[in-house]
């Protein structure tokens, strides 16, 4: 034994062996549908349209929706449960080149 607080190099190791177990059970649980992850994890009622969209498993996909119906939301929610898919980009609206009829 040492003093108070010391710690014997077997009980870090089991210790660090206990935490690693604990997180890779907490990673477990986690679900890979994105629908089954916003409703589970994030507590989150995605409506239909947004479903859908989650539940798409295109290489792109272009929405078109209007002011205030969860785009953003719904895409950042997508981009957690598919992180190898690499950046997420989105833009709120298309203008036309000036000079073109």
């Amino acid at each position: 034994m040492g003093p108070p607080g010391y710690f014997s190099r077997a009980s870090l190791y089991r210790r660090l062996l206990e935490l690693k177990r604990e997180r890779e059970a907490a990673a477990t649980r986690i679900p890979s549908d994105p629908v089954e992850f916003a409703v589970s994890v994030l507590d989150w009622r995605p409506f239909p349209y947004q479903e859908e969209l989650l539940a798409d498993e295109s290489k792109r996909i272009c929405v078109c929706a209007g002011r205030q119906t969860g785009k953003s939301t719904t895409v950042a929610v997508k981009a957690c449960t598919s992180p190898s898919r690499g950046p997420t980009r989105g833009c709120s609206s298309w203008r036309r080149p000036s000079g073109r009829a």
